[in-house]
């Protein structure tokens, strides 16, 4: 079978390219011709050259809006069946934004099926869209841990007596990375030896340039760039805590990834994070300011307390159960399929 993947056009370190990527490695394990293409709203000429050369028996779209909308225009007078698995932001932006929303409910309209990666989400999206209820469907995520070496500690400035909370993410509001640096202050002021990271592509220049003015008034956060995903595992492997502070996530495979290697998690608490974060198992759940702190600055100053969260699992078992599952909703979904 031939697949198509249709991704927003934006830095590969992103999440999007990164399950992209995963979802692609799973699906050619299993012997299918897979191509990523990346695209803006406007069909891009990667995309349409893949329509004619590639000639794809069925199309994963990741973004209902920003993949959806090009490609209902892309492929106006072909019949190519297609999946949409939602971003956190269609679910937690899109949806309630007067321009994103009827192109969303265009794209899941015409698509086979609809797929998600949080269960919590599902049975949200299924309340609040029962027309689409016979199309969702429950693909659970994948992880894939990359092999290269990263010192973080050593790229952060981070002694073996600092205690290196890391925060992955894009640069852009919805990651609240700015409120996250406010908040911190109070953790470094109750734990001298806390120091904060945080790695990712700029999404956002205006806000990137506020956040890194307030990183340079501070002694004790660092930003370090583009974090290859390949280099991830191992710059999450030598953090002591990893920290999300968004407003909206539909799943984190920063904090997949943290669950797998066994590191402790400290995030926000809303749904794309209650997927992963079991309280006092693998992490902790802060609902606003003063909880992070208080749980901050007791991973901080409690060695014992952090050592008992998080327990490295086997990653390859649920890349497999992933690609498989796939597989089944393309089969189901695909009105042909041929050996290519």
């Amino acid at each position: 079978m031939r697949v198509l993947i249709v991704t927003p056009e934006q830095n590969v370190a992103t999440g999007n390219w990164v399950t992209a990527r995963r979802l692609a490695d799973g699906l050619q394990g299993l012997s299918h011709r897979v191509e990523i293409r990346p695209t803006g709203l406007n069909p891009s000429a990667s995309l349409l050259e893949a329509l004619d050369t590639f000639q794809p028996n069925i199309a994963i779209l990741l973004h209902a809006y920003r993949s959806g909308a090009p490609w209902l225009q892309a492929i106006k007078g072909r019949e190519i069946p297609f999946l949409v698995l939602l971003t956190g932001t269609d679910l937690n932006v899109g949806l309630d934004d007067s321009i994103q929303r009827p192109v969303i409910q265009r794209v899941l309209r015409a698509a086979s099926g609809i797929l998600l990666q949080n269960r919590l989400q599902l049975e949200q999206l299924k309340q609040c869209m029962p027309q689409f209820g016979d199309k969702l469907r429950y693909l659970p995520p994948g992880i894939q841990l990359g092999k290269e070496s990263f010192d973080i500690r050593y790229s952060s400035g981070a002694t073996d007596n600092d205690i290196l909370f890391f925060c992955p993410a894009g640069l852009r509001p919805v990651k609240q990375q700015l409120e996250l640096l406010k908040m911190f202050d109070r953790v470094v002021a109750d734990s001298g030896n806390s120091l904060l990271a945080f790695a990712g592509p700029v999404l956002d220049p205006e806000y990137a340039t506020v956040l890194q003015e307030g990183i340079d008034r501070r002694e004790r956060v660092v930003y370090l760039g583009v974090i290859p995903h390949a280099a991830m595992a191992a710059a999450i492997r030598d953090s002591d805590i990893v920290v999300n502070n968004s407003k909206s996530e539909g799943l984190s495979n920063a904090l997949l990834e943290a669950d797998a290697l066994g590191v402790p998690i400290l995030a926000r608490d809303i749904p794309g994070n209650r997927e992963i974060v079991v309280t006092n198992r693998n992490g902790l759940l802060f609902p606003n300011e003063e909880e992070f702190v208080a749980l901050a600055t007791r991973l901080a100053n409690d060695n014992h307390f952090r050592s008992r969260l998080g327990d490295a699992k086997t990653a390859t078992d649920a890349t497999i159960r992933e690609a498989l599952q796939l597989e089944r909703f393309l089969l189901e979904s695909c009105s042909y399929y041929t050996d290519a």
